[in-house]
């Protein structure tokens, strides 16, 4: 397995034409199937590892996961059985961080059309959509899904996870600053891969649950389907809502709403006098068993006091009578004096509310 995981280029800890070949010579297999998870980065590295890859003698499977976008979109292309994991990103060229007077600018405006040129034309080779086609994708940074890469023939076959959520980092997305300037030396900062502020940072995919656990993917991020939207994968869908979903080649076709509750069902015919009198008499019969069963519950109730009672009565007389049960017992209860008035003024003094009168009283002139 040839893992391209991270940032396309030479600078350190990236995805380099060297590091790639290195996987590629451990491989002992006649087959290689190289795994990419990038959003981009290097055009002209990207360049490179799809050349070195489309020129082996040796089978190529790609298979895109999370991410690619960019540069890794270039590379995706160099197999000749690809796999569409994830949605696929591509748009033009873009140099961050460069300055210069109009001639050196010029000479970067020319360069970088160059290199728009050749990745159309690689795009081009390599799918179904001609040039005009795709610069206009390209233009307009288009985020392609599995089941259109492989319509447009970016991908030979999609794979779809139901637990996957398409959603792109901002810090992914988004090259270090610093490492933007290293890179604007050479003309490719940001080349097919981060756009900076004008970076359009988005959840592709809204992935909705139906009713039997399948998993619808809508083309938006927000808001409810609409005939018309891109979705995946085709079929007819019973969402949780009561509504049917239809998707035929990977658009919307038709949203069935839930018919009204009352449309469900038929009227109750109205009961006849037989039917009452039937009711009536149930009813009653349920009623009569009612006050049945409130009547055995208080004589349980009352029969179980009285055999408490017979116990105790009986162990009184076993020990010889409530007389000599009680021969030498008295009472030591002694009720309480009742408080003079220190003790009631004690108290008041203690009372917040007793506290509280005396003191209105005392600002109004009374004692």
């Amino acid at each position: 397995m040839i893992e391209i995981n991270g940032i396309i280029g030479n600078e350190k800890g990236e995805v380099s034409l060297l590091s790639v070949i290195e996987q590629v010579e451990k491989e002992n297999a006649g087959g290689i199937h190289v795994k990419i998870n990038s959003v981009g980065g290097d055009l002209d590295v990207g360049f490179s590892i799809y050349n070195y890859l489309k020129n082996l003698n040796r089978e190529v499977t790609t298979e895109c996961v999370e991410n690619c976008a960019s540069a890794a979109s270039i590379i995706f292309l160099a197999g000749t059985r690809r796999i569409a994991g994830c949605p696929i990103m591509i748009h033009n060229p873009f140099v961050d961080g460069v300055s210069g007077d109009s001639a050196d600018l010029r000479t970067i405006a020319d360069w970088i059309e160059q290199k728009e040129l050749q990745a159309e034309g690689i795009y081009a080779e390599r799918t179904r959509l001609d040039r005009k086609t795709l610069s206009a994708l390209m233009e307009t940074e288009s985020y392609i899904s599995q089941t259109q890469a492989v319509a447009m023939g970016f991908a030979t076959e999609a794979k779809h996870i139901a637990f996957a959520r398409y959603n792109q980092s901002p810090d992914l997305l988004t090259h270090n600053k610093t490492k933007r300037k290293k890179m604007a030396k050479s003309f490719i900062a940001g080349l097919l891969g981060r756009r900076g502020s004008r970076s359009r940072v988005r959840s592709y995919m809204l992935d909705l649950t139906t009713v039997d656990g399948l998993t619808l993917f809508v083309d938006r991020t927000e808001g409810e389907p609409q005939i018309g939207d891109t979705a995946e994968p085709d079929g007819e869908f019973a969402m949780p809502d009561g509504r049917i979903i239809v998707v035929e080649g990977g658009v919307i076709t038709d949203i069935v709403e839930a018919s009204a509750e009352g449309d469900e069902k038929e009227t109750a015919a109205p009961a006849t006098g037989d039917q009452f009198s039937a009711i009536e008499a149930a009813l009653q019969e349920a009623l009569d068993e009612i006050q049945l069963l409130k009547e055995q519950l208080a004589t349980a109730k009352a029969l179980a006091k009285s055999q408490d009672d017979i116990r105790i009565l009986n162990a009184v007389k076993i020990a010889g009578g409530a007389g000599k049960l009680l021969k030498g017992y008295r009472s030591v209860y002694k009720p309480s004096g009742r408080a003079g008035n220190n003790a009631r003024m004690t108290y008041r003094k203690e009372s917040l509310v007793s506290k509280k009168l005396a003191e209105e009283k005392e600002k109004r002139g009374f004692k």
